[in-house]
């Protein structure tokens, strides 16, 4: 039976098993399409390959040496921390760019980036036509790794409307419904700068529908929203007047001023979804079976998920499953959202996983006698929770007891979830990661006799 005593140790073990199943690299290796196989019909087409967010070296790595010809061009905008970590294998001299690009909010990096992707991808089309391959590899964080604002908009504009949205607890669906009608490089539009050329997009998806049009703002699929759409979620969280230029925009873009976003799919254009946290919840839950915990159930969070009221439903489940007497696990995923507009003192420091932690926390300590045989981790697989250098955190009832359940509690209404669980030692610290699918929650509840 597994001990209360290791549990920093299984949720380390389930966090390595989960990030070893979303390998980002392993998903393009093993879902290579058979058109670019040897023999198949766009095995030997010239080629140019881009990719955008958190898992983009890693995945351009893996495609670049499954390729049967070298790439003619290959433009990657990328994690700064990763570029040196992860070299790419070159074609022709010169034919390698890797941009360096920022998240979780877009800068002139981000800018950049965009413009050289779109760009070379433009370039292309004209010189390759209906012959050319647009190989597109897309992954969670693309939307701020490039940003191309629309005309009249600024990257202060963009950065303004993101941060009031996701600081409002918008959903990633909304946010990149504003996104795809306010910048030129989403909402199907690079597809339309690929035409004729062939596009084969592979996603390593952080949206839990996976939906084509949601991750990194759908840069080469058909957009079902509007500018009506974009304007109701400023509606809905109250933003609308923080973000003038914006409002304006998107009202011209329901007048008819401005282009929609693309509507029909082209043909031509192919995605394909090759890694998602489905994989990633199932090898975690896997390796909690491994270390002796049964039963162990998996599954999605609801939508939409608030972080705190996530944490505190995760440990009221893990407490009443001690009476059980058995050791057991769940493991959830899903996208935890945080709404800081309520911060009585501004908002502090932290991301979904810590806040989801932090609640946990809270609710263990005040259930201490039931708690005592329980462990819940969270941490966001790309390893950066938030605008913090922590993936998560590791909390028992021990963690808030450390500083008081007041604390604790003052800590989670002002979102400082980050200061307090660093100072108990509770956070994860893993770097970025290379692989992103969005966030897991994990509740260990050990038997009787499981070790205090």
């Amino acid at each position: 039976m597994p001990s209360f005593q290791d549990h920093q140790h299984h949720a380390e073990r389930m966090i390595a098993a989960a990030l070893r199943a979303a390998d980002p690299a392993a998903a393009v290796r093993r879902h290579w399409p058979a058109e670019l196989r040897p023999g198949g019909r766009l095995a030997h087409a010239p080629t140019l390959v881009v990719a955008m967010g958190k898992s983009s070296l890693e995945m351009a790595r893996a495609c670049l040496e499954s390729l049967a010809r070298p790439a003619e061009q290959t433009v990657v905008a990328a994690v700064p921390e990763r570029i040196a970590l992860t070299p790419l294998p070159g074609g022709a001299a010169g034919s390698v760019s890797v941009l360096p690009a920022d998240h979780p909010m877009p800068t002139e990096r981000s800018v950049a980036a965009a413009r050289a992707i779109t760009g070379a991808i433009g370039a292309f089309a004209r010189a390759h036509g209906s012959d050319g391959l647009v190989i597109g590899l897309l992954s969670g964080g693309a939307s701020s790794q490039t940003c191309l604002p629309a005309a009249g908009l600024t990257i202060d504009d963009v950065r303004q409307v993101s941060r009031a949205l996701q600081d409002a607890g918008a959903s990633i669906d909304e946010l990149n419904c504003v996104r795809k009608h306010i910048e030129d490089s989403k909402g199907g539009r690079l597809a339309a700068v690929a035409a004729p050329a062939h596009v084969l997009v592979l996603i390593a998806s952080d949206v839990m529908s996976s939906a084509i049009d949601v991750v990194g703002s759908g840069p080469f699929a058909a957009d079902p929203t509007t500018y009506a759409d974009a304007r109701r979620v400023l509606e809905k969280y109250g933003v609308g007047s923080r973000v003038p230029r914006v409002t304006d925009h998107l009202a011209a873009g329901e007048r008819g001023e401005r282009p929609e976003s693309l509507k029909a799919q082209d043909r031509r254009v192919d995605h394909r979804v090759i890694s998602s946290n489905a994989e990633a919840r199932v090898a975690a839950a896997a390796e909690a079976r491994a270390l002796g915990f049964d039963p162990v159930d998996q599954r999605e969070m609801a939508v939409p998920t608030i972080a705190s009221g996530q944490g505190a439903e995760l440990a009221a489940w893990a407490c009443s499953a001690v009476n059980g007497g058995r050791a057991c696990a769940l493991v959830l995923g899903g996208e935890p959202t945080v709404d800081t507009r309520g911060a009585a003192s501004g908002a502090g420091i932290g991301g979904p996983s810590q806040e989801l932690a932090l609640a946990a926390a809270c609710h263990l300590g005040r259930r201490r006698e039931a708690a005592s045989r329980v462990a819940i981790a969270a941490f966001s697989t790309d390893g950066i929770d938030g605008p913090t250098d922590a993936a998560g955190a590791v909390v028992t009832s021990a963690t808030s007891a450390s500083f008081g359940i007041d604390e604790c509690a003052a800590a989670l209404a002002r979102h400082d979830a980050w200061t307090v669980l660093g100072r108990t030692g509770a956070l994860i610290r893993t770097g970025p990661t290379g692989v992103n699918v969005n966030h897991l929650a994990i509740a260990l509840v050990y038997g009787r006799g499981a070790g205090a």
